[in-house]
C-alpha cells in the first residue's frame, strides 16, 4: 500500500511536469494547418496569362515606337575636322595653347516634324571626369563662396593652385583649369551673316546655382588678389569662358559624368524647319589619340 501511494504519488507529479513544459495553445506558439490552394499551370492557363500580358503591353509599345519616332537627332563628330578655309589641316594639328581654329561649316536639316526648343550638348569619349584624383582637385569651400579655401586635397592641385606671378588661382584645381571651351555658332543656311540667339539660361541644376556656385562678398575687389585659371585667361572676352563659378557652363561641367563618354547640355535654341549651318570654334588640345569631341542636336525633352 505505500509503495502503491508512492507510486501514485511520483506519476502525479510528472504529469504536473509534463503540464509545466507544455506551449501554450495559441498562434504565437503553435501552428496549425490551414487549407491552402496551389495553382495548377495548364495550357490554357499558361496561353491566356501571355496573351493578356500581350494586350497590356502592346499599346503601351506603340505609344513609345511613336514618341520616339517624332524625336529628331543629330549627332557630327568634329574630332578631326578640317580648318575653314583652303589649309587642308585638320584642326587638331594646328591648334595650340593661345590660338582656336575654325572648322568647316556643317550643314543639317530640321524636318517639318520637330516641336519645340532643341537641345544643343557636347560630348567627349574617352574623357576620365569620374577619375579620383581628377575630381579631388578642386574646392568645394571655394566655389561656394569662401574664396580663400584650399583645394579638397592640397596635392591634387599643385599645377593648378598659382599663376607664374604667385597669384591664387580662382576658382583653382584641374577640373576648372580643363573646362571644355569649344564654341558653336548657328546660323541660317542662306543668310551666314548673323548667328541666331542660343538660350544658355535654366541650362544648370536649380540647387547647383542656388545652394553650390556661389560668389564672394566683394567679388570684383576680391579678384584683384587672385587670377583666373590659365585657359581662361586666353579666352576672357570672348564668350567662350566664364567670368565666374556662377557661369552654367561651368556648372554643368564641375558636375563630373559617372562614365568616360558623356554629354553635357551648351544650350537651348527653337528652330523652325530648314537648313541650318552650324560653325565649331575648335579650342580643346587633345591629350590623347583616343579621346573624340561631337556635337549634337536633340529635340527630346
Amino acid at each position: 500500500m505505500k509503495c502503491g501511494c508512492l507510486g501514485n504519488s511520483g506519476d502525479e507529479s510528472e504529469g504536473e511536469q509534463q503540464s509545466l513544459h507544455k506551449p501554450s495553445d495559441n498562434k504565437l506558439y503553435q501552428q496549425k494547418l490551414r487549407p491552402c490552394c496551389m495553382l495548377v499551370l495548364t495550357t490554357q492557363k499558361v496561353v491566356g496569362l501571355f496573351v493578356l500580358t500581350g494586350l497590356i503591353l502592346l499599346p503601351i509599345g506603340i505609344t513609345l515606337i511613336v514618341q520616339s519616332s517624332q524625336i529628331f537627332e543629330y549627332n557630327f563628330e568634329y574630332t578631326d575636322c578640317y580648318q575653314s578655309g583652303t589649309t587642308g589641316k585638320m584642326c587638331k594639328d594646328v591648334l595650340s595653347d593661345a590660338t582656336e581654329c575654325v572648322c568647316k561649316d556643317n550643314t543639317f536639316e530640321i524636318p517639318d516634324t520637330v516641336k519645340g526648343d532643341i537641345k544643343v550638348l557636347y560630348a567627349l569619349i574617352n574623357f576620365y571626369q569620374n577619375h579620383r584624383l581628377y575630381r579631388r582637385s578642386q574646392s568645394f569651400g571655394q566655389l561656394m563662396g569662401a574664396i580663400n579655401e584650399s583645394c579638397f586635397k592640397k596635392e591634387y592641385c599643385v599645377d593648378f593652385n598659382k599663376d607664374s606671378d604667385g597669384k591664387f588661382f580662382y576658382p583653382r584645381g584641374a577640373m576648372a583649369n580643363s573646362m571644355f571651351t569649344d564654341k558653336f555658332e548657328i546660323y541660317k543656311a542662306d543668310d551666314l551673316t548673323k548667328p541666331i540667339d542660343l538660350s544658355m539660361n535654366d541650362i544648370s541644376w536649380k540647387t547647383d546655382r542656388d545652394y553650390k556656385f556661389k560668389e564672394p562678398e566683394n567679388f570684383q575687389e576680391e579678384m584683384k588678389k587672385y587670377s583666373w585659371p590659365k585657359k581662361w585667361q586666353v579666352w576672357q572676352g570672348t564668350n567662350a569662358t566664364p567670368t565666374s563659378v556662377t557661369d552654367e557652363h561651368f556648372i554643368n561641367w564641375m558636375n563630373p559624368a559617372a562614365f568616360p563618354t558623356f554629354s553635357k547640355l551648351y544650350a537651348r535654341v527653337k528652330l523652325n524647319p530648314g537648313k541650318y549651318v552650324v560653325r565649331i570654334s575648335y579650342r580643346i588640345l587633345l591629350s590623347s589619340e583616343y579621346l573624340s569631341l561631337s556635337l549634337s542636336f536633340s529635340s527630346q525633352h
